[in-house]
């Protein structure tokens, strides 16, 4: 439906840090632009806008775009909102009153409508190509398994790797930590 020349913009998550502005944000999760040809990414919003990510101490979160619910949407209207041909949703407004479509939005600087389904109608006539689409991210945990026996347990689920391993390694029934995306 369009092309777009704007620098797409994405989410990384800093994994290490050695004498830089975020050596004490490991864990923690910026909004970035890549900056070529140095392997590093600048901060696009927030407190550190601005500031530089060496790539190497970084992850990228890769979000996963889900089919759009309107009451997901609505817990969190400002969540990021897409096409399914990948163009950011801007503005997106629920509307009380009207016909079918009750949310309307732009799309490429053009005002576009959808039905609370997330739905997209040109010319009355469905078109799948800008039907929405939510972002969803997924996040590490990280689960301690245990031996009891001949059977295996698995303990509580953290979201930071140190904090599952923090004592465990001299209980007996320890096996070993794993982890997974959700």
């Amino acid at each position: 439906m369009g092309e777009t020349n704007k620098l797409k913009t994405m989410k990384v998550k800093i994994v290490k840090a050695k004498d830089t502005w975020y050596l004490h944000r490991v864990g923690e999760t910026f909004e970035v632009e890549p900056i070529d040809p140095y392997n590093q990414y600048k901060v696009s919003s927030g407190d550190f806008k601005g500031y530089k990510i060496d790539a190497n101490h970084c992850e990228i979160i890769t979000p996963v775009k889900i089919p759009f619910s309107f009451e997901a949407w609505d817990k969190d209207r400002n969540q990021p909102v897409w096409t399914r041909d990948g163009e950011e949703v801007k503005e997106l407004t629920f509307f009380s009153t009207g016909g079918q479509y009750k949310l309307a939005g732009t799309v490429l600087g053009n005002f576009e409508t959808w039905t609370t389904g997330g739905l997209y109608s040109e010319d009355n006539k469905f078109s799948d190509d800008y039907d929405l689409f939510l972002e969803h991210h997924e996040r590490e945990y990280f689960v301690n398994v245990f031996r009891s026996g001949s059977e295996l347990s698995l303990g509580m689920v953290f979201i930071d790797e140190e904090k599952a391993i923090k004592g465990i390694e001299s209980a007996k029934d320890f096996v070993k930590t794993i982890n997974f995306k959700a």
